[in-house]
């Protein structure tokens, strides 16, 4: 295909300049830069030429702002405010604005924006005020220039502007390829003597046309941009073009600021030869002026002779594939390394702290520090002050960045960690990220940094002794670690894009089928984005999909002008009347949003099937998959990720397992609301659109704090000690809490009805041919192992002493044996009545008679009493597995851990050094007992 680029001729580069057609008339009382307003700043001084002050900061209490005076602006998405500033460091804010309909300003209400500084320069800065609540009559904008302490700041021109709108003109922050004839066709402007121009198009590119004798120019329309900063401000031209006639081309390129003063040129000509087609044009990259707002290009061709070669038409060029980009940084990369404390090299981690001194140099303009933990990050400190709480703190392989230059001064500083992990592995990544007018340099975690797996009085201060803290164990950074590859947080600011029009129906092609057709009027990019997408959302219930689901991400490219395809509406959604939202998670859009009706469908059967193989072990089969090893647990709900679970994702049979243990729905007594537990699971399918789950309930009071409510209102059926107290004194993280009694015929029956509810729901539901099973959990560990029968921190607790575990020991006793003389007589034991059956003492249950066993004649009692707790567990999960099958009829698995029967009533209280298990963990099981009576 042919090439060519772009040149305006003087007389057309001022009729191009003026279709930036600006409305100056502030309105009512704000024609003066001196009207505007500084609050919350030192050293202010007004005039009409220039404002200035100094900015007072103490975060979370006093933030500077620049007040307008008020407005009477008839807002239009087309309107940008533009304004000449000197900053004493670069930085970032928000502009909020006040609509007529609105009394006071609101934090909805804002445009995010990034300014230049640092460099002693005047700059331009062009913010779009593209936001869905920009309408009406606007009164009032405020500009937080700045949430920073001692920032010198003085602007001399600000104006709101208004510009036309034209398809893709508006681009933000750079990052951008201004839209060429690659793809479709686009509106250029177009003059000239004796030719003539048209859009055209084949089976691999659109390409303008001009044909005749004569000179012409075809200039594209301005495309708009934010302020660049260093290193990215370098822009380059590439084109094709193809002529059957001698002539010149010749292209320009001019570069203005946001107020239309020209800044800089550059222009190149080509000489054309019919002999040489598809001529490849280039401008290499070129710098340019970091106040630069406006980038207007054209080419002009100039054409006096006829066609060289024989049976040629008349004198032709056609230009395609012209792009005008600019240098982007490159995603970064981590340059520390995961770390975990050093004190205890063979022991898991738990607590977790660490220190770092790093040096600040006097020019400093930016600071970043960007972290990670497995599993939580507790609290951050610079120079002992705490950093604000982070968005993803608890969530493991989802990094937090922080801006830390308030916290931060030129010198020594201290970066101090403290970090929680609550399973085997354990560790902590961070970068701190400083930059000055040289760049970006970064300070990484690696063995220069102190750790310690206690807390230490005033180890997050400087002066603090940490000469007795270790060197942290180095693991690595990347996808060859435990960990796996952990996304570098990108420093950016925000894009917007505006769309003209969004349609959408059913294609016919399925039941469940969607055809979208979107129409855009310009896109924005930032500097440092790496990617702009729209977001296509089935808006449902505002309680199970607050934001609505996503449907499908549409990728839009800088000259996108309209977006078209097919995508699949998922088979687990409602159908029938839905209403489709089109909005971006990525930058600033104008949501649209469209009703559509779908035809209710049969949903398809779950594939999966409950095998035996060969040796007796019952696992799930998927088709021809079995799926014993290729389930994920997905984790809570700020947990579920595509990279958390990817395991499954793609190539595996995509099994979850959900976890919601306190948010299933259950409120007691009868009452249910299965909305979390809907909200849970549609935002699992969200992340994996094609997954199957089983989900794990708890039904008891540890891991579902509901049924605690009902615990304290039926307090005989806690489980209790022997000295009839009923507060254990930890489980895990849990402190001084009461556990319902296994035993308890009203809880188990509660439980029973809500688990048929439940499943009854879960099948009846949109997604009901997702679920495979349910798994009810309970106990230590939710393993069903009893609770106190290991220690999580407050010691070893001998329980069930509790009037309905008495009363279920006695019956099962008396069952046993077929009397209560029978019994008496195995037990050696002299009751009257079955009241009077005595549990065994805490001193009897934890001591032994030969060794680590127990011998079945003196202490059949004992034996017997652990046999009950088995049976009891077994005979509870036997009954809330029941409930699942009932409620589901028969269509769902149930299931559960029941993995512990060795102690899952008592263990052997001894422990070996180290303080883990030996024998008495592996043979104090009635069934042990039982044998080594026989071998005895």
């Amino acid at each position: 295909m042919q090439k060519a680029i772009f040149r305006i001729i003087s007389l057309l580069l001022v009729a191009t300049l003026s279709v930036f057609a600006t409305d100056t008339e502030w309105g009512k009382g704000a024609a003066k830069l001196s009207d505007w307003k500084f609050a919350n700043y030192n050293n202010v001084k007004y005039g009409d030429d220039e404002i200035s002050g100094v900015t007072i900061c103490q975060l979370g209490v006093i933030s500077p702002f620049l007040y307008s005076p008020t407005l009477d602006w008839e807002a239009s998405p087309d309107d940008v405010l533009s304004l000449e500033i000197k900053c004493s460091h670069r930085g970032y804010g928000d502009l909020h604005f006040r609509p007529d309909n609105m009394k006071t300003l609101v934090d909805e209400l804002k445009i995010k924006y990034t300014t230049p500084g640092g460099d002693g320069e005047w700059h331009m800065m062009f913010i779009p005020l593209k936001h869905y609540g920009w309408k009406g009559k606007i009164r009032l904008i405020r500009l937080a220039l700045r949430y920073e302490d001692g920032v010198e700041i003085a602007i001399r021109r600000i104006k709101l502007l208004r510009q036309p709108q034209k398809d893709n003109n508006l681009l933000e922050n750079g990052n951008f390829g201004i839209p060429g004839t690659h793809g479709i066709p686009y509106q250029w402007s177009f003059s000239g003597d004796g030719v003539k121009a048209e859009a055209a198009s084949d089976k691999e590119h659109s390409f303008m046309r001009l044909s005749g004798k004569g000179t012409s120019v075809l200039s594209h329309e301005p495309a708009y941009i934010d302020f660049l900063e260093k290193g990215t401000n370098m822009l380059k031209l590439d084109f094709l073009a193809s002529s059957n006639a001698p002539g010149k081309l010749t292209a320009t390129v001019i570069m203005q600021d946001a107020l239309t003063k020209e800044l800089d040129r550059v222009e190149k000509q080509w000489e054309l030869s019919p002999l040489k087609s598809n001529l490849p044009g280039t401008i290499p990259e070129w710098q340019i002026s970091l106040d630069t707002a406006r980038v207007i290009f054209s080419l002009k061709w100039e054409c006096a002779a006829e066609p060289m070669l024989e049976n040629a038409k008349a004198p032709e060029l056609t230009v395609s594939n012209v792009l005008l980009q600019q240098r982007k940084v490159p995603p970064m990369t981590w340059s520390g390394e995961w770390i975990r404390p050093g004190d205890k090299p063979d022991d898991p981690p738990r607590e977790m702290y660490f220190r770092k001194f790093f040096d600040v140099p006097n020019d400093v303009t930016d600071a970043c520090l960007l972290f990670n933990s497995d599993n939580i990050v507790r609290n951050v400190f610079i120079n002992g002050a705490k950093l604000p709480a982070t968005p993803n703190a608890s969530i493991y392989n989802c990094a937090d960045m922080l801006r830390v230059k308030q916290f931060v001064k030129p010198g020594r500083n201290l970066l101090a960690i403290h970090a929680y992990n609550f399973d085997l592995l354990g560790g902590v990544i961070s970068d701190i990220a400083i930059k000055t007018p040289k760049g970006w340099s970064r300070i990484g975690t690696d063995e220069s940094w102190l750790s310690l797996s206690d807390e230490k009085d005033g180890w997050t201060n400087a002066v603090f002794d940490d000469s007795k803290w270790f060197k942290p164990i180095m693991m690595g950074r990347g996808a060859g670690t435990p960990f796996g590859a952990l996304d570098y947080p990108n420093i950016i600011e925000d894009s917007s894009l505006s769309i003209k029009q969004f349609k959408i129906s059913p294609n016919g092609k399925s039941p469940l089928s969607l055809h979208y057709d979107i129409s855009i009027a310009d896109v924005n990019q930032a500097a440092d984005a790496q990617e702009i997408n729209l977001a296509l959302f089935y808006e449902g219930d505002k309680k199970l999909m607050p934001n609505g689901y996503r449907l499908a991400t549409i990728p839009v490219k800088p000259d996108d002008t309209r977006l078209e395809g097919d995508i699949a509406f998922p088979d687990f959604l409602p159908t029938g009347d839905v209403t489709l939202r089109l909005d971006s998670q990525t930058c600033t859009v104008n949501v649209q949003k469209v009703n559509v009706k779908l035809p209710n469908v049969k949903r398809p059967p779950c594939p999966a099937a409950l095998k035996v193989n060969s040796d007796y072990a019952p696992y799930l089969q998927w088709g021809d998959k079995p799926m014993e090893i290729l389930h994920h647990w997905c984790g809570a709900d700020g947990q579920m990720t595509e990279k958390l679970m990817g395991n499954c994702r793609e190539e595996h049979v995509p099994f979850y397992m959900g976890n919601a243990y306190s948010a299933w729905g259950w409120f007691g007594e009868g009452k249910y609301d299965f909305t979390a537990l809907d909200k849970y699971i549609y935002r699992l399918l969200e992340v994996d659109p094609n997954a199957r789950f089983s989900m794990q309930i708890a039904v008891d009071n540890y891991h579902n704090r509901q049924i605690m409510v009902w615990l304290n209102a039926h307090p005989s059926e806690c489980a209790m000690h022997e000295d009839g107290t009923t507060v254990m004194k930890q489980i895990h993280s849990a402190k001084n809490i009461k556990v319902v009694s296994y035993a308890s015929k009203p809880w188990l029956d509660e439980m029973y009805n809500s688990l048929v509810a439940l499943s009854r729901h879960l099948r009846q539901s949109p997604f009901g041919h997702r679920a495979i099973s349910i798994q009810p959990i309970s106990g230590m560990g939710g393993e069903w192992c009893y609770w106190g029968t290991f220690s999580t921190g407050g010691g070893i607790d001998r329980l069930d002493y509790s009037r309905p575990y008495r009363q279920y020991f006695s019956d099962y006793a008396i069952k046993k044996y077929g009397s209560l003389e029978k019994m008496n007589a195995a037990w050696g034991t002299e009751y009257a009545a079955p009241e009077e059956i005595r549990i065994p003492s805490t001193q009897e249950r934890d001591r032994n008679d030969w060794f680590e066993f127990l011998d079945a004649k003196k202490s059949r009692r004992i034996i017997d009493f652990r046999q009950s707790f088995s049976e009891l567990i077994a005979n509870d999960v036997i009954t809330v597995c029941k409930a699942i099958k009932t409620g589901s009829d028969n269509q769902m698995y149930a299931g559960t851990f029941y993995g512990y029967i060795t102690y899952v009533a008592d263990q052997f209280p001894v422990r070996t050094e180290g303080g883990h298990f030996a024998l008495g963990k592996i043979l104090n099981s009635p069934y042990v007992d039982y044998l080594t009576h026989l071998l005895r």
